[in-house]
């Protein structure tokens, strides 16, 4: 399945999700600089302002990528991929989905709220039974937001020298509350 999200655009009580578009680049180059968020999702050459640009590129050009921007700031981005099913999930229509925040909005519930939206989107939208995304297994804090964002532990998985916790929002379970407290 192509992932194709570049015409999503809604609004939060807080937040407007988006497309990337270039004028977002110095947002994310402040975010993405800082030894915090490098630390996390493995952009270790974005201390240098050219290497970030290439990566910045790359989100521009992506059609499985989306800014959050709060206050006119990108602070962080919610991405999509069907690389890496769950096994066990192959046969069914699932999506990994990734994201990152700037440290400085930890725990504000600024993250939840950006996948609320993008799931709810994402159910009503697609023909999708899954949507998974990991975790480090001692990343406490994460496993924490997609446990309010409404998904479930799954498994726990090891390899490539890291052990991660696989956490799964499904279709059921996002009808189920639609009515209620996730949507």
């Amino acid at each position: 399945m192509n992932i194709d999200i570049s015409d999503m655009r809604y609004n939060t009580t807080r937040l407007c999700i988006r497309p990337f578009v270039q004028a977002d680049f110095n947002d994310v180059y402040k975010y993405a600089s800082a030894v915090s968020f490098t630390k996390l999702i493995g952009w270790q050459n974005c201390n240098n302002r050219e290497d970030c640009k290439l990566r910045f590129a790359d989100f521009v050009n992506r059609k499985d990528s989306l800014a959050i921007d709060y206050c006119g700031e990108i602070i962080g981005f919610l991405r999509l991929s069907d690389e890496d099913r769950v096994d066990g999930f192959q046969q069914f229509n699932t999506l990994r989905l990734d994201f990152a925040l700037a440290s400085e909005y930890w725990g504000q519930g600024l993250m939840v709220e950006s996948l609320k939206a993008l799931c709810f989107d994402l159910f009503e939208r697609y023909d999708m039974e899954y949507i998974f995304s990991a975790n480090e297994a001692d990343n406490h804090q994460l496993a924490r937001v997609f446990q309010k964002a409404g998904f479930q532990f799954f498994e726990d998985y090891c390899g490539d020298d890291q052990h991660y916790q696989i956490n799964v929002l499904t279709r059921r379970d996002y009808l189920e509350s639609k009515e209620g407290a996730l949507c």
